[in-house]
């Protein structure tokens, strides 16, 4: 039978059907990225201000260390993005500028650029004053690049809405800053509070709350530590993750290394 023998309204049926399945075109599956909705397949969505160097993509996928894009304010490069920086621009004299861990790795530069001196009219010598270390409540540590560590929450029984982590770090490895612990931390899930944040003894604790509801499995925050100049790699074994308060007897975190 031709289609010149089929009723016209089969012949509709067939071709409406002939246009679906796997012949139709897919929609890309962030095509509403930017509207300020998280849509399906959207873990964030700040509208227009989505940039690839901010902490939601333009693909609305929260900013991570390894995506290749460099994350501004919390990492210096990713992976081969060296954010157009050299050794050179960094006040070394010249070299081969390298990234590990989104913070950049200059054990490979030159000596550090020192310009000539200009002879004033008193003969006395200014000397140049040594570079100061910052003090960390572990000890002391000369920044060398950045170590973003993540530390990932979860618990068998839905969570709390409340929950207080202690984070054990190789002192001789990475450091942080004496003030200002609170703007290491990013990445926390969105609706959270962070309090109760301080260091000591190489271990920084700190608070994180939902005003509503209860925190979802997967990352808590990341914190973004300095790499000690001339110290070990660290490696994730080095860094330990314990829940100090939590409502459900069985939640855990642990901290991993991008």
């Amino acid at each position: 039978m031709t289609s010149r023998h089929l009723a016209p309204g089969v012949l509709l049926l067939l071709l409406v059907v002939a246009g679906c399945g796997n012949g139709g075109v897919q929609q890309f599956p962030y095509a509403n990225c930017g509207n300020g909705t998280m849509d399906k397949g959207e873990n964030c969505d700040d509208g227009p201000a989505n940039c690839d160097t901010c902490a939601c993509t333009t693909i609305c996928q929260q900013a991570f260390c390894g995506d290749g894009f460099v994350y501004i304010g919390v990492e210096q490069c990713d992976t081969n993005n060296l954010n157009r920086k050299t050794c050179t621009a960094l006040g070394f004299d010249g070299g081969e500028l390298s990234c590990w861990a989104c913070g950049f790795v200059t054990s490979q530069c030159g000596p550090a650029f020192t310009p000539t001196p200009v002879v004033s009219a008193t003969p006395t010598a200014t000397p140049t004053p040594s570079p100061r270390p910052t003090a960390t409540p572990g000890g002391e540590c000369i920044p060398d690049g950045r170590v973003p560590v993540t530390v990932n929450f979860a618990s068998a029984t839905g969570g709390t809405a409340t929950i207080a982590i202690a984070l054990a770090y190789p002192g001789d490895a990475v450091g942080l800053p004496a003030g200002g612990i609170e703007s290491r931390i990013s990445g926390r899930p969105q609706g959270t509070q962070l309090r109760d944040v301080s260091a000591s003894a190489n271990t920084l604790r700190a608070t994180v709350s939902r005003p509503i509801g209860t925190f979802p499995q997967g990352r808590l925050f990341v914190v973004d530590f300095d790499r000690c100049a001339g110290g070990p790699l660290p490696e994730p074994s080095d860094f330990t993750c314990t829940v100090e308060q939590c409502a459900s007897p069985d939640c855990t975190c642990r901290a991993t290394l991008p």
